[in-house]
């Protein structure tokens, strides 16, 4: 039998979830430590919106599109588990309460685009503002303006939430 290096056998793994993303639940089933390799490359994207919710960060998913929807709950613990791994994040058609819950978890984050809030208000506007705000990594950034700065006044890019921003 021959063994291979490890850095060897890790690269090879990681190499096949980047040419083959549709194989990845399976290769963490081949072993524990290969499951530490392949999950990051599972959570790196996390979308919300219509249809189904990837990964899964309700405690129930719907699969029709019914609506109106019955409020969803956040699964924390799941979110606590894949967030660090989140590196691009498209959150749509959900609460400020939910985007903000989603970010504070999401710590790595550096791509995130936000559309189509629920409950607009300023003053929970301002909250998803601090999350943004406190996301080191965070590069890229696609919003509605008038979510976050209501009226035509130019958007000010000189506030802490623009701080990292290389692609507004």
């Amino acid at each position: 039998m021959v063994v291979l290096p490890f850095e060897l056998e890790r690269k090879i793994f990681e190499v096949a979830v980047l040419l083959h993303p549709e194989c990845a639940l399976q290769l963490v089933l081949v072993a524990h430590y290969i499951r530490e390799w392949v999950e990051p490359e599972i959570y790196r994207v996390l979308r919300t919106g219509g249809g189904r919710v990837v990964p899964p960060i309700y405690k129930e998913d719907y699969e029709d599109e019914e609506y109106p929807r019955p409020p969803r709950e956040l699964d924390v613990p799941g979110l606590q588990r894949c967030g660090p791994h989140v590196r691009h994040a498209m959150l749509q058609d959900c609460s400020w309460k939910e985007i903000v819950v989603v970010l504070q978890h999401c710590i790595n984050v550096q791509n995130v685009a936000i559309w189509s809030p629920h409950d607009h208000s300023e003053a929970l506007a301002q909250s998803a503002v601090a999350a943004l705000e406190a996301l080191p990594c965070l590069r890229k950034l696609s919003f509605e303006p008038l979510f976050f700065f209501p009226g035509n006044l130019p958007i000010p890019f000189d506030i802490p939430m623009f701080k990292n921003i290389t692609h507004p």
